[in-house]
């Protein structure tokens, strides 16, 4: 929980590869981290309550705080994959959250996640770290709460209705 790796984590969520936020790049995160106008991935989403104070500071106009707020409404819909990308779960890539969207159907499914090392180790993709880093994220007290938090705020399109049953096959 170090403000480097919360710093680091935000910048790299917002990004155009997953939340895709226009308007809030490394300098602005950065600034609104120490201005507290920001302290995790869910109050980016709050921002808005902060439109004035957003206009006082010396980068950002009318036009630009209105463009930074569309973009973070925009960000509220997200597919599974991207969304899992931007948790920052250790050793989960693009290619690794793909794997294990497969995995999810519902919102539900992500907060009472009940998969095992071993259970994760027999997906496809999945090594000893990339099993403990997903299983030690998902029942961790705090990213359990975070997770809760996002999924109040951001609609996950779920493109996974049936698990794939070779998913869960042994690796040869």
């Amino acid at each position: 929980n170090c403000t480097a790796q919360i710093e680091g984590n935000l910048i790299y969520a917002v990004g155009k590869t997953w939340l895709n936020i226009d308007w809030l790049w490394e300098k602005q995160v950065i600034s609104f981290l120490e201005k507290w106008f920001i302290s995790d991935l869910v109050s980016i989403f709050s921002l808005k309550d902060k439109k004035e104070q957003l206009l006082k500071l010396e980068w950002y106009k009318e036009k630009s705080v209105s463009n930074l707020l569309e973009s973070i409404e925009k960000a509220k819909n997200q597919s599974l994959v991207s969304f899992l990308t931007a948790l920052w779960i250790e050793w989960v890539g693009k290619k690794t959250a793909k794997t294990l969207a497969s995995i999810f159907t519902k919102k539900e499914d992500l907060l009472e996640f009940s998969m095992s090392i071993e259970d994760l180790l027999n997906l496809e993709d999945f090594g000893p770290e990339t099993s403990s880093s997903v299983y030690e994220f998902f029942n961790d007290f705090e990213k359990k709460d975070l997770l809760k938090r996002l999924l109040e705020i951001i609609d996950i399109k779920f493109e996974n209705k049936i698990v794939e049953w070779w998913r869960f096959t042994w690796k040869r």
